[in-house]
């Protein structure tokens, strides 16, 4: 399987910039004969998932990618409830570190 991204800056509410397109993103069928994209609610596509022959497993993905912002966004929460209540082992680091990576600040995302 592979995947072609699209990522532009965009900016949220107070100014912030992001790389990632922010959620929610939702999968979008055959809107070419054969096709499986993501994107953001308004139809612009971000990912194309091009089909090699599992279908099942190409679904899979898409819908893992199209789910990514919200996981992010809930990942991202969650470490800031454990912070404040100084609650930090090594599930707490492995969240940590999945962040940076899902945000392109760690040498393993690239």
């Amino acid at each position: 399987m592979a995947i072609r991204l699209r990522v532009e800056p965009r900016r949220e509410e107070g100014g912030c910039v992001t790389k990632h397109t922010p959620g929610p993103l939702m999968v979008i069928k055959d809107r070419a004969p054969g096709s499986l994209e993501v994107g953001p609610v308004d139809g612009l596509m971000t990912a194309e998932i091009w089909r090699r022959g599992d279908k099942e497993r190409e679904l899979a993905d898409a819908t893992l990618y199209a789910a990514a912002p919200d996981l992010l966004e809930a990942l991202e929460e969650m470490v800031s409830v454990a912070e404040s209540q100084r609650w930090q082992n090594a599930e707490f680091y492995a969240a940590c570190v999945a962040i940076a990576k899902a945000k392109g600040e760690t040498k393993e995302a690239s």
